[in-house]
């Protein structure tokens, strides 16, 4: 984990010891609260929760009841445990209802909740008491919803705002613009940024994350060296350039990457899982098969993993195609057992069939997936099952389906429907539907079709450029 700079400071050194020492030794003496809440954010940064809650109660010993020093323990309680209940019920310490820490906390606490709009009436009603504060008051509250994409809300309360040249202001625009596609925009916001801080990491991350939103791959990895440059080991920074990579389907740098993560995260899974993803598209089934493995025990020390279904997905599919049936049987077994949508196994137990070359069993699965969730997610999934083990024409009619029957706003399966026509050889389709494929889904066109141009072309570019002949 990337430290935060202020605790990189002779300053902080010196406090941090002093106070390890008095720990160490059982010792009491008089704290600033301020320096017992640095100490506590550092434990925090460097996943050590016991020792963050120690300092916090040190500090309520020596400020008891102190407003502040209750709302940070209990948000470090609800981030280290995932227990909102424990954490509302140490907040409701608090005597003063009225305290800003007090608000930010129980309002943060309806977002975690899923009362977004109640969280931001709440705001609404207190700003009243925080006149003095007003500027501050709603970045903060800004800063809230944006911590957990609440993007709708940000804009709102950045409205309020009249610091346009806050580095927090222009941060959250940035991510507002992006959330809205407004890349350009956000790249603009991001360059303001950059030009105040050139040496800050997370603004380079944004400025990685917007040029790979757009579509600039080329952009996104040089922003992301940039952020590697400063901070070796960060790792939004190693991820962003890694996944940039898989997407040009540079799979030996990208690898690399990923071994790199591996070394400076043991513990994490994400390192295996994407090297095993980079396999898969290599069709390396066995060595594939070695690092997912390490990803999925990885996962089994960390029940909340939202990366366990996944693995468990490739794996079964894999285990599937190389005959295996016994070990896929047990990773469906394992999947079965999770929380997963009961929709999603009965399309996995359908793509085992089609894997087997059984159209008809694997059919009635599909019905029982649409019978028990009726929509277009689970019919373009159906669709995806079909694509995957290679039966375009049935892909390719489904998707049609979908087409007719999802909203306007639906963007997902026209470069897939635009891959199947190709696969058919039918190249007049494939011109018509990737047309609008580049209209509605630039990402998932360039995912689905950009092995079919020369490296480094543009999805922009795809209907001025000759796709390799199919020989079909």
């Amino acid at each position: 984990m990337t430290l935060d700079n202020s605790f990189n400071t002779k300053h902080f050194r010196t406090i941090l010891n002093k106070y390890e020492n008095m720990v160490k030794k059982g010792e009491k003496s008089f704290w600033d609260s301020d320096d017992l809440i640095d100490i506590a954010e550092y434990y925090q940064s460097i996943d050590e929760p016991n020792k963050a809650i120690g300092a916090i109660d040190y500090a309520l010993h020596l400020y008891p009841g102190s407003a502040e020093l209750l709302a940070l323990k209990a948000r470090m309680t609800y981030y280290s445990e995932n227990n909102l209940t424990k954490a509302q019920a140490i907040l409701n310490q608090v005597e003063d209802t009225n305290d800003v820490e007090y608000v930010y906390a129980k309002g943060e606490f309806m977002v975690i909740g899923h009362h977004a709009k109640k969280a931001d009436l709440y705001f609404d009603k207190m700003m009243s008491h925080h006149e003095e504060i007003f500027e501050d008051y709603v970045l903060d509250v800004a800063r809230i919803f944006c911590d957990y994409q609440e993007m709708e809300y940000v804009e709102k309360w950045l409205a309020l705002s009249n610091l346009h040249d806050d580095n927090d202001y222009l941060e959250m625009m940035a991510r507002v613009r992006i959330n809205n596609d407004d890349f350009e925009s956000a790249i603009g916001y991001i360059d303001t940024l950059i030009d105040k801080e050139p040496y800050s990491v997370t603004y380079w991350n944004l400025m990685a994350k917007a040029h790979f939103h757009n579509n600039d791959l080329s952009d996104s990895i040089t922003a992301s060296e940039y952020a590697l440059a400063i901070d070796p080991n960060n790792e939004e920074a190693l991820l962003n350039k890694a996944q940039n990579l898989l997407s040009l389907k540079n799979f030996d740098g990208a690898i690399k990457c990923y071994e790199k993560h591996c070394q400076l995260f043991p513990e994490s899974e994400i390192g295996e899982m994407f090297i095993g993803t980079a396999y898969v598209q290599q069709n390396n089934q066995n060595e594939a098969i070695i690092h997912l493995e390490k990803s999925l025990s990885l996962c089994k020390k960390d029940e909340q993993s939202v990366n366990k279904d996944y693995i468990l997905h490739e794996l079964l599919l894999l285990e599937n195609n190389r005959g295996n049936r016994q070990k896929a049987e047990e990773y469906l077994k394992m999947l079965s057992k999770s929380k997963t949508n009961k929709s999603n196994i009965d399309i996995i137990k359908g793509e085992l069939c089609l894997g087997n070359d059984d159209q008809e069993k694997a059919s009635i699965h599909f019905q029982e997936a649409l019978e028990k969730v009726p929509n277009t997610d689970t019919l373009f999934h159906v669709a995806l099952a079909y694509y995957d083990n290679f039966y375009f024409e049935k892909a390719k009619g489904i998707l049609e389906l979908l087409f007719k029957y999802s909203d306007e706003d639906w963007t997902e399966g026209y470069a897939y429907h635009s891959r199947c026509c190709y696969e058919m050889g039918d190249m007049t389709m494939y011109r018509k539907s990737l047309e609008h494929a580049l209209k509605v889904n630039l990402s998932e066109t360039m995912f689905v079709l950009s092995d079919l141009y020369p490296e480094g072309t543009k999805p922009e570019d795809y209907l001025k450029t000759a796709p390799i002949s199919n020989k079909k």
